[in-house]
């Protein structure tokens, strides 16, 4: 479980600097982790960029199908 977490914010740190980086006005977030912590994620990614997040909540395996596409 702890893993996952970490792998996680691998992940969020990383759309964090490519929307930055990119000058995004919106950024889309697949999450597949715990509802509340997705939405803290996007709240706290929003108030310190100003990028809106589109947060899309799903399974591991439904994001996955999704992001290969």
């Amino acid at each position: 479980m702890k893993k996952t977490y970490v792998r996680l914010a691998a992940t969020a740190a990383m759309l964090v600097s490519a929307a930055t980086s990119a000058y995004a006005d919106s950024l889309t977030l697949y999450c597949s982790a715990d509802e509340a912590w997705c939405q803290q994620i996007k709240t706290t990614f929003e108030e310190k960029t100003g990028i809106t997040v589109d947060m899309t909540r799903k399974s591991s395996g439904e994001t996955y199908a999704q992001v290969r596409a």
